[in-house]
């Protein structure tokens, strides 16, 4: 990880503000309502930039006339800064980051430093995902929406009022294209990159009359993982120590230490942090009437990926007793990476204009998701023998790895009626969702040796949750009124009220006994387990409750209601500049988890939480300059964030010997300040140049919260760093993956070659300040929790012929192949710290082609 503060005024003066269009390319075909001829495209005639229509306020407005901080990119924008999915967007909308999690494949998305960090069937995400102006439960359905899409708006700050539901740190909403009925036409785009990376996109319109319409389109993404990995097939050797069982040396003897049981030889195409990936829509548009349209689409998606892996932090380690001893993206692994997640959706949205003022929409969604994920959770970085805290005097291999099978099932409607007149315009409707889930998650701990001092035993716990539900529903209306020509005043409110429901689920758990072995296995007589002598009738592959040991069943019901409103106002300048203000208030609803034993000693908790809640007070500019040639927008922010959520592993009580029982809970835990300015630009210096980027400036801070500090604790007193202190005052902390500082800065320049040719060349260059990655904010030698400061560079070179029907493209992606951190991973006695990283350096070539 290289730090490049040196460079930061350079970035700051180069950049000047934000992209509302990063890698900014000339609009492309999208669906029927956004090619009209409103939506003008800029050519090298008028040399404007192109008039962007969004719906970030569930109407259609311009782009620089829309009083919110958004952000929009095109499809093709999109393709050629290489995303695929959310967490690729990362570098390119201000004060945004997202976030793979490796246990659940899920998007973790924080806008302004609000995010979630609970991805359990338990949780609901900060930021609010939409297909299409509809609400998406699950964060797995963000990881492919990105191919065929007329546009993506990101809107950032609480959004309380329009847009479904849990929104209070901002709104996704991907808007794929629509069939066409004016045009039959298609397009490919294939691609071959580093790590023998394959990439197919295709797209077919029919139109079928001019009331009738078909598009398909499908997706392919097949990657080999990036890392070394090998398969651990450990065994010990030590004949200076004797089995603590047998008293024998322990020598070799060809049987492997680790649990055998998922154990197999991968190729690189399955090694973990690969792609395997697919999809297809099919959509009808159908238009009966000249006041009626009904749109129709079904969706599949599946990941058979081998997903995400922590690894070590080798820059932290060095100079340690865990100090790397292989490359950076290393594992040693005994449980290969398995997914098998597929989702299936069906979207109806149908539109009514009853007359020139009033219009009624009714969107429609079912979704179905199925996991089934097995996911090393320790990849083969065992505990050092000589470590001290356990002073082990015989080595103790941590062996720990999660399976998760999993049905998710949504249902959402939303009936909306638009009113528009010379003075007002309004926006009311009514929203329900009702999601069903069921799902197991299952934990093995198993030890490669015993210590005869510690007992270790393995351990395992299961947690089955066979019926729990979400259940939302929400009244909503947000007006606007022309007081005067250029001065109009916004008004919104939104009554929700959400439901949480578990019955039946439970928790069950063995823990360091010999009851795991269920009978097959006896250490005292024949010495300490080995990984070949475990088999699939012990621990959580045993029938449950054949084995471990059932907590109490769970019945519960919570239900918040809340009310979330707007107020704002915006003006139009002489100059036909936009100033505008308002305050929104954003909500979260709350949860709880399987009933638990918070001591061991009978006493049940299913560990409550309640709804968070953002107030924002906004101050924003947007305009058009320079004839036509520059966007630039300014936002400036306060935020109040309260009963913030939080996820992580907690104290819950005390057991009857004294000792402190910890637990991985979402807890309320105080209030936070957070305080920004965004900008934004996106401008034609001069003829066939492009210029656009962002600077940002985020102050996201802790407030009078009393926090558990036990992180690290044995080896922060190995390092002999400050120990663990129980509770403290974390006030003036910053928020997780809320870097103070940011900016993007990307150039584009088309040049005309002979024959007609052009060659169009694209450098973007992202920087943004140190951000921890937990509340802990901790800075101690080899134990950090934070990403440092650093640069991410990302270059392309397009050729295109007059016709513009083709295109090739030779792309270059973290080409300084920066190793930057993102969901960190704490767990008992590592020694180390460890987490998921961004993709190292990648390049390859991509071919398009219209017909």
């Amino acid at each position: 990880m290289r730090q490049s503060k040196t460079y930061l005024g350079l970035c700051i003066c180069a950049a000047l503000s934000s992209t509302t269009l990063w890698a900014g390319q000339q609009q492309e075909t999208a669906s029927n309502e956004q090619q009209s001829t409103e939506q003008q495209v800029a050519t090298q005639d008028t040399e404007q930039l192109e008039r962007i229509l969004v719906t970030a306020t569930k109407r259609k407005t311009y782009l620089m006339e829309t009083p919110v901080a958004v952000t929009a990119f095109t499809q093709e924008q999109l393709t050629r800064g290489g995303v695929k999915e959310l967490r690729e967007l990362t570098t390119a909308i201000p004060n945004t980051q997202f976030v793979v999690s490796g246990t659940d494949s899920g998007i973790q998305a924080s806008i302004r430093g609000v995010r979630s960090g609970n991805n359990t069937e338990t949780g609901d995400p900060a930021v609010g995902i939409h297909i299409d102006g509809i609400y998406s439960p699950r964060p797995q359905g963000a990881l492919a929406l990105m191919y065929d899409v007329s546009q993506v708006e990101v809107l950032r700050g609480p959004q309380g009022t329009l847009f479904g539901r849990n929104s209070t740190g901002g709104s996704i909403n991907v808007i794929p294209n629509k069939p066409d009925t004016t045009d039959s036409y298609s397009s490919v785009v294939m691609g071959y990159g580093k790590y023998d990376h394959k990439q197919f996109r295709a797209m077919s319109n029919l139109a079928v009359n001019d009331r009738f319409a078909l598009r398909f389109a499908l997706m392919a993404d097949r990657r080999d993982g990036y890392i070394k990995q090998d398969m651990d097939l450990r065994d010990i050797n030590r004949p200076d120590l004797n089995d603590p069982f047998l008293g024998t040396p322990l020598l070799a003897d060809g049987k492997p230490d680790t649990d055998q049981r998922e154990n197999r030889r991968v190729s690189e195409k399955d090694y973990y942090t690969n792609s395997d990936k697919w999809a297809m829509r099919g959509l009808a548009r159908w238009i009966p009437t000249d006041t009626i349209t009904w749109d129709l689409t079904l969706e599949h998606f599946a990941d058979q990926s081998a997903g995400e892996l922590f690894f070590k932090d080798c820059e932290q380690a060095k100079g340690t007793v865990d100090e790397c001893t292989e490359q950076q993206f290393y594992a040693n692994i005994n449980v290969p990476g398995v997914m098998d997640m597929t989702i299936d959706s069906i979207r109806s949205h149908l539109n009514w204009a009853l007359n020139d003022d009033w219009a009624l929409d009714y969107r429609f969604s079912l979704a179905k998701q199925e996991r089934y994920q097995l996911f090393d959770e320790d990849a083969g970085f065992a505990a050092h023998e000589s470590r001290s805290g356990f002073n082990f005097s015989h080595p103790v291999l941590f062996d720990r790895y999660a399976r998760t099978d999993a049905e998710f099932d949504s249902t959402i409607h939303e009936l909306q009626a638009t009113y528009n007149s010379a003075d007002w315009k309004l926006v009311t409707g009514v929203f329900s969702m009702r999601e069903k889930n069921k799902i197991r998650f299952d934990v093995e701990l198993v030890h490669g040796l015993r210590h005869p001092d510690l007992g270790f035993h393995p351990a395992a716990f299961s947690y089955p949750q066979d019926d729990r539900r979400a259940n939302s529903d929400a009244v909503f209306a947000q007006a606007d009124y022309n007081l005067t020509e250029d001065l109009n005043l916004t008004f919104g409110y939104r009554q929700t009220k959400d439901k949480k429901i578990d019955n039946g689920g439970v928790g069950y758990e063995l823990v360091f006994s010999d009851l795991y072995y269920n009978g097959d296995y006896d250490p005292t007589t024949q010495g300490s387990i080995q990984g070949s002598d475990l088999t699939k009738n012990m621990g959580t592959y045993a029938p449950l409750g054949e084995v471990l040991t059932a907590g109490r069943r769970t019945y519960h019901t919570e239900e918040w209601n809340k009310g979330t409103w707007k107020i704002g106002a915006d003006y139009r300048l002489a100059s036909d500049d936009l100033l505008y203000a308002f305050v929104a208030t954003g909500y979260k609803a709350g949860g709880f988890f399987e009933d638990f034993d918070i001591c061991d000693c009978g006493e049940y908790s299913n560990l409550p939480y309640g709804p968070e809640e953002v107030t924002n007070f906004e101050f924003g500019y947007k305009g058009v300059l320079l004839d036509g040639k520059m966007n630039l927008s300014a936002a400036l922010f306060y935020s109040d964030y309260s009963d913030m959520q939080v996820t992580n592993n907690q104290k819950v009580g005390t057991r009857p010997d004294g000792s402190e029982k910890f637990h991985n809970v979402t807890t309320n835990i105080g209030k936070a300040e957070l305080k920004g300015l965004e900008l934004e630009l996106d401008y034609i210096p001069w003829t066939n140049g492009r210029i656009s980027g962002y600077v940002a400036w985020l102050n996201a801070r802790v407030k009078e919260i009393p926090f558990e500090d036990a992180y690290y604790c044995a080896e922060r007193l190995e390092y002999g760093q400050t120990p663990c202190a129980g509770v403290v005052d974390i006030s003036g902390n910053s928020l997780p993956y809320a870097p103070d500082y940011s900016s993007t800065l990307s150039v584009r320049h088309t040049f005309g070659l002979q024959s007609g040719f052009a060659l169009e060349p694209q450098l973007s260059a992202h920087w943004q300040s140190k951000m921890y990655t937990s509340l802990n904010n901790y800075d101690g030698a080899h134990l950090s929790d934070a990403q440092q400061a650093y640069w991410k560079v990302d270059a392309t070179v397009k050729l295109m012929p007059a016709s513009g029907d083709w295109y090739l493209e030779a792309y270059g992606s973290n080409l300084t192949d920066e190793y930057v951190r993102n969901a960190n991973y704490f767990q008992f006695r590592d020694g180390f710290i460890r987490s998921t990283y961004n993709p190292p350096r990648m390049y390859g070539v991509r071919f398009g082609y219209d017909f």
